[in-house]
């Protein structure tokens, strides 16, 4: 009797798909699993979750199909037909978002059965899962995705997995991955205890790390940028209003609007990233400049009105000594408004000296510009110096 019309035979006559192997024996069965992962199709934090194609492969025994009288020892391959005759265990994933079996061209299923009963079942699937993202180092950060398989209705009694190898994968993989670095895949046992009983579980790890890179060259190094920038205010004159304004406000807004437009692809998270530290950071010193300069020109005001007074003083002194009255005398044909045109004259003539005798010091406007140049760099570099070490050291 052929092999194919032997396994039909058997399965119509005597083969009860409801009854699981070693049911008879009192024996859990045990399944095997081993697991191709062939591509990870994304990762994504804001929605908390990753997606994988893999070939998942389950074996296990069952005696009721051996077939050692058959006339050959070549193994028999089912149809996807054929899947509903037999006994298969009913493996799902516990964080599973959304998952799809592939069907193009025809079912991506395979069956095979050995002489001794040995079953092969495997399949090509496609699944979305959630992963638990920790941000606090982002995006200096390393994440752990889990991929958890347990048993639906089947306690540790009747049904248990194993692993049967390490995990398989193409060293390649990393290449498709355009924002992490796959460091390696761990697998192991998760067997969990509910109130309906112990279920036997297997959970295999993707261990992946964020390429900085991209947040160098589209974060961070603009931010910089942004910054040193703000501080081209401490070197524009004190005077000049609308070119110190216009690059405070340019500043300040260009790192809030980097800022929102990063936060939109992250999730809502309760505790502070890496990265709004920096942000936050560059946002301080950017408003800074900002508050610096408003301080400036306040101090501007009052060296303004101080000097105009002390040049009005000395007006008044010149004038308490006859010196304006005398010229007067000299021509009678002076007309009032003459006469004020002189005093304007010679305010302008006493401001000028005034500012002259203070050519040699600074105004305390100027000494806080002076002082801002050296002050707001310096802390700057020493806060990226304490940021990076803080945050790659503890990678």
């Amino acid at each position: 009797m052929e092999q194919i019309e032997f396994l039909e035979h058997l399965l119509n006559l005597t083969y009860d798909k409801r009854i699981r192997p070693q049911f008879t024996e009192g024996k859990p069965t045990v399944v095997t699993v081993d697991i191709l992962l062939s591509s990870i199709t994304d990762i994504n934090a804001a929605a908390m979750e990753f997606g994988i194609n893999f070939y998942l492969r389950q074996m296990w025994k069952e005696p009721r199909l051996a077939h050692p009288n058959a006339t050959n020892d070549k193994m028999l391959t089912l149809s996807e037909s054929q899947r509903n005759h037999i006994w298969v265990p009913d493996l799902f994933f516990s964080n599973e978002k959304k998952s799809s079996f592939h069907t193009i061209t025809l079912p991506n299923l395979m069956i095979r059965i050995s002489p001794k009963g040995d079953v092969l079942y495997s399949q090509r699937l496609s699944a979305t899962l959630n992963c638990e993202f920790d941000l606090v180092k982002f995006p200096m950060d390393n994440q752990t995705c889990r991929i958890k398989m347990e048993s639906y209705a089947h306690s540790t009694t009747d049904l248990i997995f194993k692993w049967v190898d390490r995990v398989q994968y193409d060293e390649t993989l990393d290449n498709t991955l355009p924002e992490f670095e796959l460091d390696g895949i761990s697998t192991g046992d998760c067997t969990a205890v509910y109130s309906t009983g112990s279920f036997t579980c297997l959970y295999m790890d993707l261990h992946v790390t964020r390429d900085l890179r991209y947040y160098i060259l589209n974060v961070y190094l603009p931010s910089v940028i942004v910054v040193l920038l703000s501080f081209v205010n401490f070197w524009i004159d004190a005077t000049a209003v609308p070119a110190r304004t216009t690059v405070g406000i340019v500043t300040i807004l260009t790192v809030t609007t980097q800022s929102v437009t990063l936060q939109d692809r992250l999730p809502k998270v309760s505790y502070i990233k890496a990265i709004d530290v920096w942000l936050s950071v560059c946002l301080v010193f950017v408003v800074g400049s900002m508050l610096e300069y408003a301080v400036v020109n306040v101090m501007l005001q009052r060296e303004r009105r101080h000097k105009e007074k002390i040049a009005h003083q000395s007006l008044n002194r010149l004038s308490s000594n006859g010196d304006i009255s005398k010229d007067t005398q000299k021509d009678q044909s002076i007309t009032p408004v003459e006469s004020q045109f002189e005093k304007e004259e010679l305010s302008d003539r006493l401001s000028t000296i005034q500012s002259a005798n203070y050519e040699h010091k600074q105004t305390p406007s100027e000494k806080v510009d002076y002082v801002s140049r050296i002050a707001f760099p310096v802390l700057f570099f020493s806060f990226n110096i304490v940021y990076w070490l803080v945050y790659l050291t503890s990678i």
